[in-house]
């Protein structure tokens, strides 16, 4: 039977196979589609990073916020002589079915900071810069609360899990919300068409969020 070439293998795996499953698509001589987090820890990132770079082939993950138009809109709006005030929030209940998942083991999903909040994390580093300090109030299976002070914005997260509340997707600038519970609709779409047109996002973009969720796990 003869062989067939394969361009792309897509990882959407449990968070903690992710790095395997990554090498396993390039020893196929693919390019990887990773979702997110594309590794649970930095190590695991630069490992991934000397792989590509060794086998010439490319991983590419899904930030999908970033595709947001809103979102985009308001990158273009952030002043770089500016340090702005700002919140997040991500309130997306859960039933038991998480809890008795991988998802609800941290050595397997990175926890709720990870597997909630990583798009969050993304996004504020990719709006307001390089991470100063970081502080954890709570960090239950449930719930995640905390501070990071980046170059342009004193960021409070708020995610929770908890099946009591009402859906919320939103982040504050100086007293002004931004929605986005709507708008998902084409955003993997979209990041898939970005990567098939040698567009996508690569393991340089995810670094910093990766090093976030990290440093609020070992806090």
């Amino acid at each position: 039977m003869e062989k067939t070439s394969i361009d792309y293998l897509v990882v959407c795996s449990p968070n903690h196979l992710h790095e395997e499953h990554c090498y396993a698509g390039l020893k196929l001589n693919a390019d990887v589609i990773c979702e997110k987090p594309l590794t649970l820890t930095i190590e695991s990132l630069h490992n991934l990073i000397e792989a590509e770079n060794y086998t010439n082939k490319h991983i590419y993950t899904i930030l999908q916020l970033r595709l947001h138009p809103m979102l985009q809109q308001l990158k273009n709006e952030i002043q770089a002589t500016k340090k702005y005030e700002v919140e997040i929030i991500y309130h997306t209940p859960r039933g038991k079915w998480y809890h008795n998942s991988w998802k609800g083991d941290e050595q397997k999903s990175g926890g709720i900071a990870t597997n909630i909040g990583i798009h969050l994390f993304d996004l504020v580093s990719w709006l307001f810069g390089d991470v100063k300090t970081i502080s954890v109030e709570k960090n239950t299976a449930t719930e995640s609360i905390g501070n990071i002070e980046l170059e342009q914005a004193i960021v409070h997260w708020n995610l929770s899990i908890e099946q009591n509340l009402e859906p919320k997707r939103s982040i504050i600038i100086d007293g002004k919300t931004y929605e986005f519970t709507d708008g998902f609709t084409d955003l993997h779409t979209k990041s898939y068409q970005a990567i098939i047109d040698q567009n996508g996002f690569t393991t340089t973009a995810v670094k910093p969020s990766i090093d976030i969720v990290e440093r609020i796990r070992n806090l």
